[in-house]
C-alpha cells in the first residue's frame, strides 16, 4: 500500500477501495483503536480508554488478545465504585485471567503456589509465606510480594531481604522488594540494579517517583513523573509507594494499585475505602471513582 493510497491527492484520485473493509484496512483500525487506548492508559485516563479497548478487542489479533484482554479488565475494576468487575467476554481471550479468577475464588486450587496466592490474595501473607515454605519447589517471588505486603510478620521480612538477588526478582516483585529494602534500611543497590536491567524506558521517572516517596515529597508532584508510563509500572511505582509509606500513602493509590494489578502482581494491600471526594483536576494522573458503576 503506497501513501498515495492512504493518503490520495484530491478527490479526483481517491482509490474505490479506499475505506472498504479489506484486511489491511482492518489491520490499520485495529491498530488505531490500540494505539489510541495505550495513549489514554499511559495518561491514567481510564474513562477514554475503555471504548478503545473494547473495540481493539474484537479485531485483535489472537498474538495480542491476551495483553488487551488483561489490560481491559484493569481498566474495568478501575471504573467500577468498588473494584469488583465482571471479566465478561475476556477470559476466552486469556488464560492468565481465567488462572486469576480461580485464585480469587479458591476453587479446586491444590496445595502450593496457588493455594499461598489465594491466602496472599486475602489478606494473609504469613499464611502465604508457610505455604511456600511447604512446597517441594518453592517459589520465592511468593516470599517477596507477602514480606512487602501490610501484616508480615518481622521473621517473613527479614527470609526475604536474606534471599539472593537472583530468586523471585521479576517486573512484578522487583519494586515492592526495592521499597521493602528501602524501608528496612537494608541495601537497596541490588534491586535498584535489578530494575535498570530490565531496560524500562521510564525506569529513572520511576525511580525518581520512588525517592519523592521516600523523602515524603508532594504526591502531586510524584505522579506527574508517572505520566505517560506504562499502566502496569504505574500501579508497581505505586505499590512501591505503599510499602514505603503505608497509611500515610494516598488513598488513590492504594485503591489504583489493588485494582489494576491482580493477585501474583502485587504484594497485599489492606483495601481502601473507594468514596474520594478530590476535584478531578486537582492533582494531574491521580486516580478518581465515581460513584456510579461503569460495570
Amino acid at each position: 500500500m503506497t501513501v498515495e493510497h492512504v493518503y490520495p491527492a484530491g478527490p479526483s484520485s481517491v482509490p474505490p477501495d479506499l475505506t472498504r473493509s479489506t484486511q489491511t484496512y482492518r489491520l490499520h483500525a485495529w491498530l488505531a483503536m490500540a494505539g489510541l487506548a495505550y495513549t489514554w492508559l499511559q495518561q491514567a485516563r481510564w474513562q477514554e480508554a475503555i471504548e478503545p479497548l473494547d473495540v481493539a478487542l474484537k479485531k485483535t489479533p489472537s498474538s495480542m488478545g491476551e495483553r488487551i484482554a488483561m489490560d481491559t479488565l484493569r481498566v474495568r475494576r478501575m471504573l467500577s465504585y468498588d473494584g469488583k468487575a465482571p471479566a465478561a467476554g475476556l477470559e476466552r481471550h486469556s488464560a492468565a485471567l481465567k488462572y486469576y479468577a480461580t485464585l480469587e475464588s479458591g476453587a479446586g486450587l491444590e496445595p502450593g503456589t496457588d493455594t499461598a496466592y489465594y491466602h496472599l490474595g486475602h489478606g494473609d501473607p504469613n499464611l502465604a509465606a508457610k505455604e511456600v515454605a511447604r512446597s517441594s519447589e518453592p517459589v520465592q517471588r511468593i516470599l517477596r510480594l507477602a514480606a512487602a505486603s501490610d501484616g508480615a510478620d518481622p521473621e517473613l521480612i527479614a527470609a526475604a531481604l536474606a534471599l539472593p538477588i537472583t530468586e523471585g526478582i521479576d517486573a512484578d516483585t522487583v519494586l515492592a522488594s526495592l521499597a521493602l529494602a528501602m524501608r528496612e534500611q537494608a541495601d537497596a543497590e541490588a534491586y535498584i540494579t535489578a530494575f535498570r536491567d530490565t531496560q524500562n524506558p521510564d525506569a529513572q521517572r520511576v525511580l525518581d517517583f520512588i525517592s519523592i516517596v521516600r523523602q515524603g515529597g508532594s504526591a502531586a508532584e510524584a505522579e506527574q513523573l508517572l505520566n505517560g508510563v506504562d499502566v502496569t509500572v504505574r500501579a508497581q511505582a505505586y505499590s512501591a509507594a505503599l510499602v514505603l509509606r503505608g497509611k500515610h500513602a494516598p488513598k488513590e493509590w492504594r485503591i489504583a494499585a489493588n485494582r489494576l494489578l491482580f493477585i501474583p502482581e502485587r504484594p497485599y494491600f489492606v483495601p481502601a475505602n473507594p468514596e474520594i471526594t478530590a476535584g478531578r483536576d486537582s492533582e494531574p494522573g491521580v486516580v478518581r471513582t465515581p460513584p456510579r458503576l461503569a460495570y
